[in-house]
């Protein structure tokens, strides 16, 4: 960053719908204790706001998504931090199976991987932790 010219960084949490929290940041080419006063609290409504429209975008989405019985059994288990292997002895199925699962709720909602399968269920309240 310092090559682009940044030297100092505004780093914001944001909360949202379906429990979906993130940060966002804004990077300056001077300290940010140097800012004219009140760009701090523009700043932290600009991402407030930015932060709830792009989790609208896909609410509608998350909400139609519909995991059978087993799909939500196998997210709970990969959300307790279950490995494909630990899950597969658990429920007594083959690990294939359990992959086979796991891809299609990774397809419904829309991730690549577990964090994000995870992630998509417990803000959506499919599963908890």
């Amino acid at each position: 960053m310092a090559s682009n010219g940044i030297v100092d960084e505004y780093i914001i949490p944001v909360y949202g719908p379906y429990k979906i929290e993130g940060c966002m940041c804004f990077g300056f080419e001077q300290d940010v204790h140097s800012l004219e006063p009140g760009i701090t609290c523009q700043l932290e409504a600009l991402a407030s706001v930015s932060h709830i429209k792009i989790v609208a975008c896909f609410a509608d989405k998350m909400e139609r998504i519909e995991l059978s019985k087993r799909e939500t059994e196998v997210l709970q288990w990969l959300a307790f931090g279950k490995s494909i292997t630990d899950i597969s002895t658990i429920l007594g199925v083959q690990p294939t199976t359990i992959d086979s699962y796991t891809r299609r709720i990774y397809a419904k909602f829309g991730v690549h991987n577990k964090i994000g399968a995870v992630l998509a269920g417990v803000s959506t309240g499919k599963v908890s932790l």
